[in-house]
């Protein structure tokens, strides 16, 4: 989920859809990031777990009116199905020197 993956994301998502129902970017740091971000570590205290667990409910509580979260199940309904095209496009002269460089230098 986007909670999980990078909070601040999430803020920008939820900021885009609901302005500043989590407060400035400041705000949701001082009372949700820091606190979720702390929690998450495998050396993290059992303080920090407990905070962090509360901090998430208060999140999830004031996001629960107007985040709804669906399986793709749901979405599937309403979504095309998928399409892969694969282009190949040859490499300009300039591109090829930069790749074969990258290249070396990582097998060096």
């Amino acid at each position: 989920t986007p909670v999980q993956n990078n909070l601040h994301e999430y803020y920008v998502m939820v900021d885009w859809v609901r302005p500043n129902a989590l407060g400035t970017r400041a705000e949701f740091h001082q009372n949700f990031a820091d606190a979720i971000e702390r929690g998450q570590h495998t050396d993290s205290s059992k303080k920090d777990i407990t905070t962090m667990r509360k901090r998430a409910y208060v999140l999830h509580n004031t996001l629960k009116p107007f985040v709804h979260r669906k399986g793709y199940a749901v979405l599937r309904q309403g979504l095309p199905s998928k399409k892969e095209f694969v282009v190949v496009v040859q490499l300009s002269p300039l591109q090829k020197r930069l790749y074969r460089a990258y290249c070396a230098g990582v097998i060096a």
